[in-house]
């Protein structure tokens, strides 16, 4: 569409990406319901459904009214959690390798397809070709994309119903780090090959993904549940800026294409997995020594993620909740004996 109606390629693309955003932001904000009851597309048994799991979520939260309104004490709270720093950590090394393979995916898929993408002209726009060639990466970048929302699906469940988190989220890297290193040796061998690996990449990146959030989701239990998430995803994005622009770095200097890259990506992402296992180990010792916990329940923790309930007979489950988090230093996660029971999810 470069030319037509006097806009060029770019901005039509930022434009057809952009217009069915706004049109769903305004459908959604006009017809989302404020809570089950009152959707009309839901069941009775399914409105019932989701009010229990909603009261359930409810009961393992702080009380609103103990939550901290003061941002920098919200702050505190977070910064003191170290299982949620380590995989902030951790999400940054990884969004430095999502962000560079989403943002440069076109065009070594281009450099694929043009037998360059080992060479010193990866980095460089191609000559003019028909059209037809000119959208044939922009098709084939569906394809990895594609694959990964599969796999995303398929691991996500598997980690689910197997209620395991760590090794299905450190497995995933581990492999997409492989693939990633192994990209440069089978674009030698066939472009065949080179794109399977650029699949099996998007794949395992992608597979990572829903494992490690739970995980994210774990750590934030507690004082830190309403700062944590949004902790996490606004530092760990910043590796999403050092990727791509690393990566142009390198293209241009190193004179082999993106042989270094593949290198360098593949590494820090399998990395990313070799800390996932390590916190798997780490986590119930830390957790030992700060005295949050004493009895055998985390030792569940490396195949089931524990959740916080109300004991039946609790007096204040969350009475020691609200006073660690009057005070600026807070433990990452709460657990008061013979007040809260801890459960495999």
């Amino acid at each position: 569409m470069d030319g037509v109606r006097g806009l060029q390629g770019w901005q039509w693309l930022f434009m057809l990406e952009g217009i069915p955003s706004i049109v769903m932001g305004v459908v959604i904000g006009l017809t989302i319901p404020e809570s089950p009851q009152s959707a009309t597309w839901l069941t009775d048994s399914e409105k019932e459904l989701l009010a229990t799991d909603m009261a359930e979520h409810r009961k393992n939260s702080p009380p609103r009214e103990q939550i901290p309104k003061n941002p920098i004490k919200l702050l505190k709270i977070g910064f003191s959690n170290p299982i949620l720093l380590y995989l902030t950590f951790v999400g940054i090394l990884q969004a430095c390798t999502s962000h560079t393979y989403i943002l440069w995916l076109p065009t070594i898929i281009e450099a694929l397809l043009h037998g360059r993408v080992l060479s010193s002209q990866a980095g460089e726009k191609p000559p003019p070709a028909n059209k037809t060639l000119s959208l044939l990466p922009i098709i084939l970048t569906c394809v990895p994309y594609l694959a990964g929302a599969l796999a995303a699906g398929i691991v996500a469940a598997s980690s689910q119903r197997r209620k395991e988190a760590y090794y299905h989220s450190a497995l995933s890297m581990l492999s997409a780090g492989v693939f990633f290193v192994l990209f440069p040796v089978l674009a030698k061998v066939h472009i065949i090959a080179g794109f399977a690996c650029l699949v099996l990449v998007a794949s395992a990146g992608s597979a990572a993904v829903p494992p490690k959030i739970s995980l994210v989701a774990h750590a934030s239990r507690g004082p830190s549940q309403v700062i944590g998430m949004p902790l996490y995803n606004s530092i760990s994005v910043l590796g999403g800026f050092v990727g791509p622009f690393a990566t142009g770095a390198i293209v241009q200097t190193s004179g082999g294409g993106f042989t270094v890259v593949s290198i360098i990506m593949g590494a820090i992402i399998f990395t990313c997995g070799l800390l996932i296992i390590a916190l798997k180990f780490w986590e119930p010792c830390l957790l030992r020594r700060r005295g949050d916990t004493a009895d055998a329940a985390w030792e569940q923790c490396s195949t089931g993620l524990p959740v916080l309930q109300k004991n039946s007979n609790s007096t204040d489950s969350f009475s020691r909740t609200a006073e660690i988090m009057k005070d600026a230093d807070v433990a990452s996660t709460v657990r008061v004996r013979g007040t809260v029971n801890h459960h495999p999810q």
